[in-house]
């Protein structure tokens, strides 16, 4: 008998719809994004409401305080990114990040910095690019007012963050480090300095209020995202980062608006094409697992093709820490985490990652505004001389990486993933199953998956044979893992397909306690 036989580890079913889905990971979120598809909305419209209403009923995932990427585009054409990702302020000092004994507790395998200044605090924040990054595709691919895409968050800002038992758990793993700031405790924490909870058994209808978050979002709304750039909101912003010992400036806030850009694509066997993130993002290193995993896979056999590609994946992101950075011949384009797909009647398809960093971001809450800032200084690498160390103006890599497959035949599917560094492996091993190994999306997605990282880390699912493992484990250093809700041992994933007019497919990632699919038919 299987003792892991249960509905949480069958391959995602697909939600189908006629006329859009949206998938992310909050029901509310979705609903939000397919009653903009159902008033006429493009999917880029039902995007900008889906992105704003998750930074308010998941403020610890992403949210204004926050950055991203979006790819958009429609089958048989070549999609665009929109990149509004950040860098370091201008006024950043190198010397207050001195590395000390031991690891970092964050997302990437760097050197532990004293006081954890580069995860954790004022120092550890890059400008927010969230509201216009959102507003300038919106500009191109949008059909309806911004003021009325905006609306649904401002609503559930005004209603307050529901203290559900996924929103109850997700603070309760930060209450320590929300105490460093006092304008997040009194938000998050109750008077003993704990998240607050409800009973085991009762259904919680308790409500965080987020007033200041929804009187900001209501001044978005109605100015633009420029408010929040070079408006009232941003001199707020800047007071408030500046009275917590913070060094971002209103001209950091101004620096690099956010840019359309060409994506990083590979085309693969079979004449399948796809694109994910460019430059920094973690694109480009799920770029190279294809193809590296497309050039010898075939002549492998299913017992060994797993662990042939876990080694090759540790080679292309140890090859990414060690030589990409804005520090090295890597330019920009002219031109914890949340992801989420959209996908409208026309075809018009939407791959979002959108980030406050870390959960919480740097932890810390503007009272002002009521935003919570990221903490993306924690993206570079502490230890000076090497392309991505830490430097005043300086682009950091970052793991988000949406991407759009197109198999050349009318069907394009867009991915997209929340996970930190296990982003990159997770998108790769999705996409290789339905480039490569000839699955449908839905069993691509439920497969067991890896988490591979740079140090040569391996985290299986156990449900991936004793034979298979045994290979893996000569790989790198195995450790085998049940797959849970919590803690995420794997990257959460959202998924939509266009397969012609009328055939629109959602999936999410089962082990996400409120993502859904939502439909427009």
């Amino acid at each position: 008998m299987n003792r892991f036989n249960n509905a949480l580890l069958q391959a995602p079913r697909g939600v189908s719809a006629a006329k859009g889905v949206v998938v992310s990971q909050h029901y509310s979120a979705s609903q939000a994004g397919a009653e903009i598809l159902q008033a006429g909305g493009t999917a880029v419209d039902a995007a900008v409401t889906t992105a704003f209403a998750l930074g308010v009923v998941e403020p610890w995932m992403s949210g204004p305080g926050g950055v991203g990427y979006l790819l958009i585009g429609r089958p048989g054409e070549h999609p665009v990114a929109v990149d509004f990702s950040t860098f370091a302020p201008a006024g950043l000092r190198v010397d207050s990040y001195p590395v000390v004994d031991g690891d970092s507790r964050d997302l990437f395998p760097w050197p532990r910095v004293i006081e954890d200044r580069n995860t954790l605090g004022m120092l550890s924040i890059c400008p927010p690019t969230f509201a216009p990054g959102l507003e300038l595709a919106w500009s191109r691919y949008g059909q309806m007012p911004w003021q009325d895409l905006l609306a649904p968050a401002c609503n559930m800002a005004k209603e307050g963050l529901l203290i559900d038992w996924p929103t109850q758990l997700m603070i309760g793993s930060a209450a320590a480090d929300l105490q460093s700031d006092a304008d997040s405790a009194a938000l998050f924490l109750d008077t003993n300095g704990a998240g607050i909870a409800t009973d085991w058994t009762a259904q919680s209808d308790i409500h965080l209020p987020l007033t200041t978050l929804a009187n900001t979002l209501e001044t978005v709304a109605r100015d633009g995202a420029g408010t929040l750039v070079t408006g009232d909101l941003a001199q707020v912003l800047i007071s408030d980062i500046r009275d917590k010992g913070g060094v971002l400036t209103q001209a950091d806030l101004e620096a690099a608006p956010p840019q359309f850009v060409a994506p990083t694509e590979i085309t693969l066997p079979g004449g399948k094409r796809l694109w994910s993130a460019p430059d920094l993002s973690g694109g480009p290193a799920v770029i190279a697992m294809l193809k590296q995993w497309s050039n010898a896979g075939a002549k492998l056999s299913d017992g060994d093709l797993l662990a042939w590609r876990a080694h090759k994946a540790i080679d292309v992101l140890q090859e990414r820490l060690s030589a990409v950075g804005d520090g090295a011949e890597h330019p920009r384009h002219p031109s914890c985490t949340t992801g989420f797909c959209v996908v409208d009647q026309n075809g018009l398809s939407v791959a979002a990652t959108l980030t406050l960093v870390s959960i919480f971001g740097s932890k810390l809450l503007s009272p002002g505004t009521g935003i919570l800032l990221n903490n993306a200084i924690s993206w570079f690498d502490p230890t000076l001389g090497k392309p991505n160390s830490i430097g005043p103006g300086k682009r950091p890599l970052s793991n988000m990486a949406p991407t759009l497959i197109d198999n050349g035949r009318g069907r394009l599917t867009a991915l997209s993933a929340a996970g930190g560094q296990r982003i990159g492996p997770a998108i790769a091993q999705v996409a290789a199953g339905i480039t490569l190994d000839g699955m449908d999306t839905g069993s691509a997605l439920g497969e067991p998956r890896l988490n591979i990282r740079a140090d040569g880390k391996i985290v299986a699912d156990t449900r991936i044979s004793p034979e298979i493992l045994e290979k893996i484990g000569k790989i790198g250093e195995l450790s085998m893992v049940h797959p849970t809700v919590f803690p995420y041992y794997f990257a959460i994933l959202s998924a939509a397909e266009f397969d012609g007019p009328g055939n629109i497919t959602g999936f999410y990632e089962p082990f996400c306690p409120n993502a859904d699919v939502a439909t427009q038919n």
